[in-house]
């Protein structure tokens, strides 16, 4: 085969083109979602995912990674491109076979607390970028223990399971609302017959809602739960969204709630900003539009919601947090609403 790109030039990637070229397959670049300052890998080019479409390439597509929502959205973005299906090609059970065999062990020093596999070790994962490094964000960047090399699940996925099951109530029933879900923790709602449940995302998928968070397509006082982790960030109208949701939860409802974070400064939100180059130089992400900092806490009450929060270094033991792959300063957010600010 020839003309063949590799989505993904971390570990995975390497692994992969050292096999294809030893069964004389022809490599010509390595994609990634985002640019990287590293530009080649063998004498192969890295290029982003924008540079790949505007270069009009034709190529075989192996996606070497093995998140499943990640794979899931690759999918998503070649697809709106037009991309013959029949050229991409998801290698996750390439990646366990291969690659991630060994880790399996019934004495397995961590586990995954989503499909409940033991293993020696959580593989590493997230983008290398360079402003997430420099300020320390909570929740983004490069990290070594973040995905299940079973179910592919991250490490934030795996702490907001255990503040769902150990802090509410939510999987004895009530009506749920679940943006840009994660998918093990879609899995366990779709497996209790008793939650009415509503999965929520910009793109209509199979059993996904088309719902815009800053329009939600719901009556007034609606749900009992919202989940909407990793999603903010993203949304230019911070006040309508946050006012849609209050709109469309219970008055005893809540909201699970995160985005990355960094306690190195405010929060970064500069008017005129909205290329892809500078939402990466100043938010860490092109897909971004603005950086939450240490005034998170705040800025989210005054929008009319009563927060609380749990970290893992200050619910579970040190012990628990390795054994389980959490971030230990990870920061998730259970807020109910107030009468306040948009009521």
């Amino acid at each position: 085969m020839e003309n063949i790109a590799i989505y993904g030039a971390g570990g995975f990637g390497q692994k992969m083109l050292e096999v294809l070229q030893r069964i004389g397959c022809k490599v010509i670049l390595f994609v990634q979602s985002l640019k990287s300052d590293v530009k080649e890998y063998k004498g192969i080019s890295i290029i982003s995912a924008e540079e790949y479409f505007k270069g009009n390439y034709d190529c075989y597509i192996f996606i070497a990674i093995n998140n499943s929502d990640a794979v899931d959205s690759i999918y998503d973005l070649f697809l709106e491109q037009k991309y013959d299906r029949s050229k991409i090609f998801d290698c996750r059970s390439f990646i366990e076979d291969n690659y991630l065999g060994h880790t399996d062990a019934a004495d397995g020093s961590k586990q995954c607390n989503l499909c409940g596999h033991h293993v020696s070790r959580f593989l590493p994962g997230g983008m290398d970028t360079p402003l997430f490094k420099e300020l320390k964000v909570i929740g983004g960047g490069y990290r070594e223990n973040v995905i299940c090399p079973y179910c592919g699940c991250m490490d934030r996925s795996r702490w907001v399971y255990w503040v769902l099951k150990e802090q509410t109530n939510i999987f004895d029933g009530g009506t749920v609302l679940h943006f840009a879900p994660e998918k093990m923790i879609r899995k366990k709602f779709e497996n209790k017959n008793q939650c009415d449940y509503y999965a929520g995302d910009l793109v209509l998928k199979p059993g996904i809602h088309k719902i815009d968070v800053t329009k939600i397509s719901f009556p007034d006082e609606f749900f009992d739960y919202i989940l909407i982790n990793h999603v903010l960030e993203h949304v230019a109208d911070e006040a309508q969204a946050f006012g849609e949701l209050k709109r469309v939860m219970k008055p005893d409802g809540r909201m699970i709630f995160s985005v990355p974070v960094t306690m190195e400064t405010e929060t970064i939100e500069i008017e005129g900003i909205c290329s892809d180059e500078d939402r990466e130089k100043y938010y860490g992400q092109k897909d971004h539009v603005r950086l939450y900092g240490r005034d998170y806490k705040e800025r989210i009450e005054s929008y009319g919601w009563e927060v609380q929060q749990y970290t893992p270094e200050c619910m579970v033991s040190m012990s628990e947090i390795e054994k389980f792959g959490y971030i230990k300063n990870d920061i998730l957010l259970i807020c109910t609403k107030t009468c306040a600010k948009n009521d």
